[in-house]
């Protein structure tokens, strides 16, 4: 705890909004020039990630309207703004072109980064067909009580507050947690920094790097990927050779 008992990562943001405004404020020409705003060091991360045998037993806990979000947003990593303001315009369940599955077109509320299109997994799309039935709006994800208006990310937050407390999980678990596990179960399958940045809409990759943790055995395998990379290589090239010299013994016959 720092000044006053305000956490450094809120202080931070401040310090982020600040740095921000006057980084326009200099596009605009207010002022002539930025001060460098230095965001303060030891900042506490939430780091928690939701274990496969615990999904289960928070599911079990939770309200419909909130197993829907928290399920989408572990099939998708969307943040909870992105997640509200999903339009049932932005759901395309046939394939487009070779793909074979359908997606969502995120509209994107940070980066310019942030606007994507994402993949829809047979779980993701259950869920689509339940907030289908209840949804009375252009909104994917409603209310409670009011299934004309969209969701309330407080009444999520809060609905997910009493279930954590009912199953006895840390406070570190808090609804931006299901998206770091998607980050971090796509990391666990071997996605590269570069595709987690584009599917979770990172404005760099210095953030999507935390995601990825090469083990031995995915190094070794890399090795082996470039190993059989060049076999082919010298494969294709040998070929080449191969047929140009039969071309040059064997000539075509002349029409």
């Amino acid at each position: 705890m720092v000044n006053d008992g305000y956490e450094r990562s809120t202080i931070n943001r401040h310090l982020a909004t600040l740095r921000r405004a006057l980084r326009l404020a200099a596009k605009w020409r207010i002022v002539d020039r930025v001060p460098s705003v230095e965001l303060l060091s030891g900042e506490n991360q939430r780091e928690f990630v939701l274990a496969r045998e615990l999904e289960s037993d928070y599911f079990d806990v939770c309200p419909e309207f909130l197993r829907n979000w928290a399920q989408f947003a572990l099939e998708t990593g969307m943040r909870r703004k992105e997640l509200r303001s999903l339009k049932w315009a932005d759901v395309h369940v046939h394939p487009v072109g070779k793909a074979r599955r359908g997606y969502i077109h995120v509209r994107g509320t940070k980066s310019k980064n942030s606007k994507r299109n994402l993949s829809l997994t047979a779980t993701a799309q259950m869920v689509l067909l339940r907030q289908r039935q209840i949804s009375q709006c252009e909104h994917v994800f409603v209310m409670d009580g009011d299934h004309s208006k969209p969701a309330s990310i407080s009444a999520v937050n809060h609905c997910h507050e009493r279930v954590r407390e009912v199953l006895g999980l840390p406070a570190e678990f808090v609804l931006h947690s299901l998206r770091h596990t998607f980050g971090t179960r796509l990391g666990e399958a071997g996605a590269d920094a570069f595709t987690i940045m584009r599917i979770m809409g990172h404005s760099s990759i210095t953030v999507s790097q935390r995601y990825v943790h090469p083990t031995p055995e995915t190094m070794e395998n890399a090795f082996v990927a470039l190993e059989l990379a060049a076999l082919k290589a010298d494969e294709v090239e040998k070929a080449r050779e191969s047929l140009q010299f039969s071309l040059q013994s064997n000539p075509l016959p002349k029409e």
